[in-house]
């Protein structure tokens, strides 16, 4: 009887093993290295853009040696089946034509707007990517992709531009970091955009230079009056 017990459960757990699904395990080398990570990166020798995402990554390579990835450099302007690639992707995925755009496993992102922010999204993208088997362009051409980064921290292709669908509000300002707009409060945000509208050229440069010029008329009565008006067209501007 125990061999009847014993043989039912071996073929319970063969039934049982074959009916989990495959989940896409990693597929490391041999020798028990972890895989490399391709990171693929469509970008132009003349974007800022571009080149601060490759300083990124060659100091990330550097510094995260744990990360084991590689990179490979898509030049759309000089080389012509990257170009074509570049827009079968753009054109697939709907997302607008802008460099740098890097595909790490399932994940394009858009754009590089700082390491703090794009920086981050690459090293959980390549995180991600480690989790499971390689994901070949073709495979992410026709598979589900996701979608991250800002479009507005790229340099246009040359092509038609599309408004993208999933805006980011995080951004690097200068003297204040990174900023995400969302968690501010209304009375914040007024005051962070306000400060930053500050150093506009055609705003607080503009009246200064505009004050002193009417220091020297001489008449302080006419100077409030256009002082005054000047001030009030620029508040009904901004209410407006």
């Amino acid at each position: 009887m125990w061999w009847r017990i014993t043989g039912f459960s071996f073929m319970l757990l063969a039934v049982v093993a074959s009916g989990v699904p495959h989940v896409g395990n990693a597929q490391n080398p041999p020798d028990g290295t972890q895989r490399r990570v391709p990171i693929h990166v469509f970008q132009r020798d003349d974007c800022t853009y571009c080149k601060a995402e490759k300083k990124f990554l060659a100091e990330l390579a550097q510094t995260r040696a744990d990360l084991n990835f590689e990179v490979v450099l898509y030049d759309i302007v000089n080389d012509t089946e990257a170009r074509s690639l570049y827009r079968r992707i753009t054109e697939q995925k709907d997302v607008p034509s802008i460099t740098p755009i890097t595909i790490i496993g399932d994940t394009l992102i858009q754009g590089f707007d700082a390491p703090e922010t794009t920086g981050e999204r690459i090293i959980a993208a390549i995180g991600r990517a480690h989790a499971y088997e390689d994901i070949t362009l073709e495979d992410f051409i026709e598979g589900t992709t996701t979608v991250e980064g800002n479009a507005g921290a790229g340099c246009d292709s040359g092509d038609v531009c599309t408004i993208e669908r999933d805006r980011e509000f995080r951004y690097k300002l200068p003297l204040i970091g990174v900023v995400d707009l969302e968690t501010l409060s209304l009375t914040a945000l007024s005051v962070v955009l306000g400060t930053v509208d500050g150093f506009n050229p055609c705003a607080m440069w503009v009246l200064v230079t505009f004050l002193l010029i009417l220091l020297q008329i001489g008449n302080r009565r006419k100077m409030w009056q256009v002082a005054g008006l000047f001030i009030l067209a620029e508040a009904v501007m901004y209410w407006l």
